[in-house]
């Protein structure tokens, strides 16, 4: 199985990676997970949005929604907002970049 995440992986090896969520979302900063993991998924979205203007909206939710379920139970959580918009941003991309192929 390829890993997407791995350094040198051909999804993102041609692009530098710097993350735009705060590291504020990275800390345990709130003892209801759940209202921070809430805040920095918005962030994320608002982000993206910025990112790829052209996606609409429901489409970008869907993307940060379909990455976040796949850390879904995960026992440490921290990171999980970096991943998520990594994901999420290389999946769009593909399709922005699918699109204008086509």
């Amino acid at each position: 199985m390829i890993d997407p995440f791995a350094p040198g992986s051909t999804i993102h090896s041609n692009e530098q990676w710097t993350s735009t969520v705060p590291n504020v979302f990275l800390d345990r900063v709130s003892d209801d997970a759940s209202t921070t993991m809430q805040a920095a998924l918005a962030h994320i979205r608002n982000d993206l949005e910025k990112r790829f203007p052209d996606v609409p909206e429901a489409v970008i939710s869907d993307h940060v929604e379909r990455a976040r379920a796949q850390f879904a139970g995960v026992t440490v959580s921290e990171y999980v907002p970096v991943l998520v918009e990594r994901q999420a941003r290389q999946t769009l991309a593909a399709l922005v970049s699918d699109a204008a192929q086509a």
